[in-house]
């Protein structure tokens, strides 16, 4: 049975979702993508690193990919493997054609059954892909972003890091039993910075 299904009782809804996956069960069978824009200093690729920190020998296997940045050496001391992938920030068509196919690619070869995207852009494209069996899609919500409702649909399930982001996504009409606030670096281990 695969880890997510919902007769696992591992699905949308389960407790506290992917929180729940990860830190209550074996983690067996879980292969696990992280999907950031960068590594460079900031709030969102801290908490990144915080999850690898907390997770990383909990799944069978945890990739991380961006576009790259300083803090990638913190990932090599985790043994966990970065794989560098075009941006998203330009929303030109060929970039984000790039940005797809490796993604698809990453998708493929490493067999990856659990995408957690931390951008908008990147679980967009995570939602067109065509691949069998398709991952399951988690999005965390680090900001607001006004004028991009109507381009932004749900994912499997979705996190906000404040009450009042996951306000904003409900009110969007992100379904209630799939959308759930977990306030950024709670319950997670204390990171020393890595500069």
């Amino acid at each position: 049975m695969h880890p997510m299904s919902p007769r696992a009782g591992l699905g949308p809804g389960a407790g506290a979702g992917y929180n729940s996956i990860l830190m209550n069960t074996s983690g067996k069978g879980i292969r696990l993508l992280h999907l950031c824009k960068t590594l460079s200093p900031g709030g969102t690729e801290r908490l990144v690193l915080d999850l690898c920190r907390a997770h990383h020998r909990k799944v069978e296997h945890l990739v991380v990919a961006s576009a790259g940045g300083t803090w990638e050496p913190e990932l090599q001391k985790l043994g966990i493997r970065h794989i560098r992938v075009p941006s998203t920030d330009r929303k030109n068509p060929l970039s984000l054609f790039l940005a797809y196919r490796k993604l698809k690619a990453i998708v493929q070869n490493e067999g990856i059954n659990i995408i957690h995207a931390h951008h908008r852009q990147w679980s967009a494209l995570s939602q067109w892909l065509r691949v069998s069996p398709r991952p399951h899609l988690l999005t965390t919500y680090h900001y607001f972003f006004p004028n991009r409702e109507r381009l932004t649909r749900p994912a499997d399930w979705n996190v906000a890091i404040s009450e009042e982001l996951g306000t904003y996504l409900r009110d969007l009409g992100f379904p209630e039993e799939r959308t759930e606030v977990i306030p950024a670096a709670i319950g997670l281990p204390p990171t020393a910075p890595p500069f």
